[in-house]
């Protein structure tokens, strides 16, 4: 299964909407193998990575992929680098 997150830079979390995630994964993805793309730039993005990677804490045949959301230099110099990093470390963390 794939899933996808996309959204907007300005945007407020609350534990409301993250529960509301949490329960959509559970009823849709389950215990399947899944693959969560997401993004790296905005306020959205940051809340879906957090998100997921608490949903992953408990499933761990889920893998979390960053999709880059800009080509740019300044984009690749400042952030890509700790993207990869985290992303490694959160899909190495809980595989068996």
């Amino acid at each position: 299964m794939i899933v996808t997150f996309c959204g907007h830079a300005h945007f407020s979390k609350s534990e409301e909407i993250e529960q509301q995630i949490l329960t959509f994964l559970e009823e849709k993805v389950g215990d399947q193998h899944a693959d969560m793309y997401l993004g790296g730039y905005g306020g959205f993005d940051s809340f879906a990575y957090d998100c997921c990677k608490k949903y992953k804490d408990s499933h761990p045949q889920v893998s979390l992929i960053f999709v880059t959301p800009y080509l740019t230099a300044d984009y690749q110099q400042n952030h890509l680098q700790y993207r990869k990093r985290i992303y490694r470390m959160r899909n190495k963390s809980n595989t068996t």
